[in-house]
């Protein structure tokens, strides 16, 4: 848990500036970082994980409804989320039970990852599959990502888009449904 939270604090200082990742952060960057509410909803997110595995189950869920309560945060515990997460604006964020984000990734305000059928309904017939985001994806605010999908490598997504299928590595999207605008350079 300690080297997810110095990824999750070198991601939020060297964000948009990727290079700087290897920056020693100290005790004082902790704290710093923890006035910041984008980074504390991660550290609080992260703790409640941690709680849940080690069977304190009732603290982590307090910690859950916390976050859901005060910053409309609804970020399963049950999700896979990689070191380097980077909120912004860290307000009405959904992520839902197995969806799996990349390391790196970036988060703007109101996004959804979750699957496409609402409800809590358990059928043996109901598909509950997530997405999968990949390694350093930025979701710009706003942008709904329903269903079995994933999301490559290296990916952009425009605000307010919404994503119903695969999104190959290296590129950028937008629009409703989201379409191809163009092919992220900097990976080659």
């Amino acid at each position: 848990m300690i080297s997810t939270i110095k990824r999750d604090l070198q991601s939020f200082y060297s964000y948009p500036d990727v290079d700087s990742l290897d920056k020693k952060m100290k005790l004082r960057h902790f704290f710093k970082a923890f006035l910041d509410i984008d980074f504390r909803a991660i550290f609080i997110y992260r703790l409640a994980c941690f709680l849940n595995r080690k069977g304190l189950k009732k603290i982590a869920i307090l910690l859950y409804y916390r976050l859901k309560s005060a910053h409309a945060l609804d970020l399963s515990l049950y999700a896979e989320i990689n070191p380097g997460l980077k909120f912004v604006h860290a307000f009405n964020i959904v992520v839902g039970p197995g969806v799996n984000i990349g390391k790196n990734c970036v988060i703007f305000n109101s996004v959804t990852l979750g699957n496409s059928n609402p409800g809590w309904k358990k059928e043996k017939n109901v598909n509950k599959e997530m997405p999968t985001i990949g390694d350093r994806t930025v979701l710009c605010p706003g942008v709904r990502v329903i269903g079995d999908i994933v999301v490559g490598d290296d990916v952009f997504i425009g605000a307010n888009s919404v994503v119903f299928k695969d999104i190959p590595s290296c590129e950028s999207w937008s629009g409703i449904p989201a379409k191809k605008i163009s092919y992220n350079s900097f990976c080659d």
